[in-house]
């Protein structure tokens, strides 16, 4: 709100103010600066809200995380390689497979391409997602005040998801925890 201030003189001599106030819209930003600062106080009622936001927002990446990977590693491996995962019992010999025979470069080169991948995104994009993530989630809280760069967590997605899909071996609870920090991190 713009506020000008008139006074005027009353008739009893006494100085009076008037507001006249004239309402601007406010910008997309000014709005969410404003949002920002209404729950920039964290006290013992609005940490349980922000706790709850930040961990719908995580579960919901979470699920996107794994149905990528499935779905990635399900186009890999039995549509391009032939290379059934999740059908075969675990003492088939995987040599004398009826039907399509799988194709045993590709089996082997899969991994080493998400290797490779996941290398180019730590070394170019962001080294402090290389790892497991606890590690890099323990030593934000102890020596960072458990903020981290904002990128971390998109990367870690990135470079999680090429090496659990193309048959890497990890796993995704290290990565999601990194994950659910950079999302409380955010704020």
């Amino acid at each position: 709100l713009v506020c000008l201030i008139k006074s005027y003189k009353g008739l009893d001599e006494q100085l009076r103010f008037r507001f006249i106030c004239r309402r601007r819209k406010k910008t997309m930003f000014e709005k969410l600066r404003s949002l920002r600062q209404a729950f920039a106080r964290i006290d013992s009622r609005t940490i349980y809200f922000y706790s709850f936001v930040i961990g719908m927002v995580t579960g919901g990446i979470a699920i996107l995380f794994y149905w990528l990977i499935h779905s990635v590693r399900a186009f890999l491996f039995s549509g391009l390689a032939h290379y059934p995962l999740d059908d075969v019992p675990v003492l088939t010999n995987l040599f004398n497979l009826q039907g399509e025979r799988p194709v045993y470069l590709l089996v082997i080169l899969l991994p080493a391409l998400g290797g490779l991948m996941v290398g180019l995104c730590s070394y170019y994009l962001d080294r402090n997602a290389a790892g497991t993530g606890i590690d890099q989630l323990l030593d934000s809280f102890h020596h960072h005040s458990g903020q981290m760069r904002k990128r971390t967590a998109f990367v870690k997605f990135l470079a999680s998801s090429f090496t659990l899909s193309s048959g890497g071996s990890a796993g995704k609870e290290g990565p999601m925890s990194l994950i659910g920090a950079g999302i409380g991190s955010l704020y």
